[in-house]
């Protein structure tokens, strides 16, 4: 207990009396507690009485003219978070950075302070444009998929099989689907972010897709985002973008663009519109390569667990925010420390990285997921939350896809500071807004 207390007069009781009363119990007014309500007042004991704050107090609440009277209390005050039951949320400091990799705490995300008031929507989809998807014992069910691929990028056959090849890489779609939407609270692997949205998996890579420039046809890339939205996806999640010879990134494809903006503009079969989320890329440029850079899309980087932007991530004034990551992909290698959902089994990022988790070795999962890549569907997972507690709040009230991107920027926390190269500083993607 402190030696003020706080007082609500009544609005009619005048300033004199008050005043006479305070002289009369050796009592000062410290502060007006709020300029928009009238007599209400910080008190304090000036020792010229001996009385105590709590004897005080209550002789004011006995005041007629007093509408309330108590000590200015020292109370503890609980943050309402939800840590999950998830066997290596421990691990996922991007999520919960309680400075278990020798982090800056709270340089995460805030989920478990999100997760106490909306932890996504069932009917929700997310797409995730990638090297493939496959069911998982930490996914849940995956909604309807495609594969524009094919075995063949140049004479694509689509079909309805996103299942991803048998390379370690081809896990990277995997990856990014379970850091939005693991199953939460069963005990194993995970928590995605966003865990009770559904991923909507498209398959824009082949089966011999390789770490480095990975050759694609532009029609390929535009009719997956014709299909996502014809799927359902209300947001679409995209861990890559198109190679910059020139280093200027000014490269620009007319299809693609058309494609992107269509999903992202409101239309017939979605009235709000959809949210784009781009990766900026792992080039250490100065500018963001297409199509992150586009109006219609976020564009994401990558920061690090003190709050740094990691030197690998493009930057420039095209780059919205950033997320927390770990390092990029070096050849075949992972070095990042960001844990994720694998291949199932011996497939995957595991087989070549035997000390990427703890002793148990549990191959289903990796912990060395990092890149620009692991930024992007943190992001996309923030959009989802926020659409799905929107639809809650306001139904029937749209809330359209620009206003979206404007609230994850505007509620992004202005703490990040730049590693090893001059560049603007940008800020870090936050679920919880101040």
């Amino acid at each position: 207990m402190t030696d003020r207390f706080i007082t609500q007069f009544s609005p009619s009781v005048s300033r004199s009396y008050i005043d006479s009363l305070n002289a009369q119990h050796g009592v000062i007014i410290l502060d007006s507690l709020s300029t928009d309500v009238q007599n209400l007042f910080i008190l304090k004991l000036t020792g010229a009485v001996d009385k105590d704050v709590l004897v005080t107090a209550n002789q004011y609440y006995e005041n007629l003219s007093i509408d309330y009277s108590h000590p200015d209390f020292v109370v503890e005050v609980e943050l309402h978070s939800y840590i999950p039951n998830d066997s290596f949320f421990q691990y996922q400091w991007s999520y919960e950075n309680t400075g278990q990799i020798q982090g800056k705490i709270d340089a995460d995300v805030d989920a478990s302070l999100a997760w106490e008031i909306c932890k996504g929507d069932t009917t929700l989809k997310v797409a995730v444009l990638d090297t493939g998807f496959e069911p998982h014992e930490d996914l849940g069910t995956l909604a309807q998929g495609y594969d524009v691929a094919g075995a063949n990028p140049w004479h694509a056959v689509e079909d309805w099989d996103p299942t991803p090849g048998n390379q370690p890489w081809s896990a990277h779609g995997e990856a990014c689907a379970g850091l939005i939407a693991a199953t939460q609270n069963n005990f194993i692997g995970i928590s995605g972010l966003a865990p009770l949205c559904q991923i909507v998996p498209i398959k824009i890579w082949t089966d011999d897709y390789y770490p480095g420039p990975q050759y694609n046809t532009t029609d390929i890339i535009a009719r997956a985002f014709y299909m996502a939205s014809a799927l359902g996806a209300k947001i679409v999640s995209n861990s890559w973008t198109f190679r910059s010879f020139s280093g200027d990134c000014t490269e620009y494809y007319d299809v693609v663009t058309q494609a992107i903006n269509y999903f992202a503009r409101s239309k017939p079969s979605n009235p709000e519109g959809g949210v784009v989320i781009f990766s900026s890329g792992n080039g250490s440029l100065n500018c963001v390569t297409f199509p992150a850079y586009l109006d219609s899309v976020i564009a994401v980087g990558a920061s690090d667990s003190i709050d740094g932007i990691w030197s690998y991530s493009n930057g420039g004034s095209a780059l919205d925010l950033v997320a927390p990551s770990g390092k990029t992909a070096l050849t075949t290698q992972l070095q990042g420390d960001i844990y994720t959902i694998d291949l199932m089994g011996e497939r995957g990022y595991n087989p070549i990285m035997t000390d990427s988790l703890d002793a148990n070795g549990n191959q289903n999962y990796t912990g060395k997921f990092g890149g620009t890549s692991a930024a992007c569907p943190q992001v996309a997972a923030t959009a989802a939350l926020i659409k799905a507690q929107w639809w809650r709040l306001y139904p029937g009230s749209p809330l359209y896809s620009m206003q979206v991107k404007k609230i994850i920027e505007n509620s992004a926390e202005d703490t990040v500071f730049v590693v090893g190269r001059i560049l603007p500083g940008k800020d870090r993607v936050t679920v919880m807004a101040d």
